[in-house]
């Protein structure tokens, strides 16, 4: 069964630079052009439900997605985005914050993948929630025959873990995927192969960054 794992188009937070927050929710008009490019590279490619995220960017790059392809929209709850506790909405690089946000913005530098903001989750704890529903999910999808295809549409952090679930990937490997609001994983559960589909081109294997 191939996976087709997009993450929404950009959001108002990704314009400004701000952690992700729900009053900074929403595709921009660069983030809807975005999820109609998703929807008409996914529209042949023969899916038979969509995944989403319950936030509202990803609901509406679902919604064009499964539009296009023809298919229905199934929520997610556990695929949400990251809860950035008090950093949400704050600038990424702390400028214009108070010194306790840079503070804190400097701490989790220290440790990508354990720290947790007041508040907020650790990428560890994004894991933790997001594993038991993907292997319930594909556990479903195989059982209905695991022929065809299916679509996820979440968030950098959710995205990541999915990857490293269905590929077997440890926490720090995760932590190295990017993914750019345009750029579409496709994987195979079945050989465990991955490729992504980014301006037009299809590559092989997984975008990475450097290592923590």
């Amino acid at each position: 069964m191939k996976v087709y794992l997009a993450r929404h188009g950009e959001s108002l937070a990704n314009a400004e630079d701000r952690w992700q927050n729900d009053s900074l929710d929403g595709l921009t008009e660069k983030g809807r052009l975005q999820a109609e490019a998703a929807a008409g590279y996914l529209l042949v490619q023969g899916l038979k439900v969509v995944y989403s995220s319950p936030k509202k960017r990803a609901l509406q790059t679902a919604g064009l997605i499964a539009g296009k392809a023809g298919c229905n929209v199934r929520v997610v709850q556990e695929f949400r985005d990251t809860d950035f506790g008090v950093l949400g909405g704050m600038t990424l690089d702390g400028s214009g914050c108070s010194d306790e946000i840079k503070r804190l913005i400097a701490e989790r530098e220290k440790d990508k993948l354990h720290y947790r903001p007041p508040g907020g989750e650790s990428f560890e704890d994004v894991k933790k929630r997001c594993v038991p529903s993907v292997k319930r999910l594909l556990a479903e999808e195989e059982e209905k025959g695991g022929d065809g295809s299916i679509a996820i549409v979440a968030h950098l952090n959710p995205n990541r873990v999915i990857i490293g679930q269905i590929i077997g990937l440890d926490l720090e490997k995760c932590h190295m995927i990017r993914q750019p609001n345009d750029l579409i994983y496709v994987i195979d559960s079945s050989n465990k192969t991955t490729g992504y589909f980014w301006n037009g081109i299809m590559h092989e294997g997984l975008l990475l960054k450097q290592a923590l």
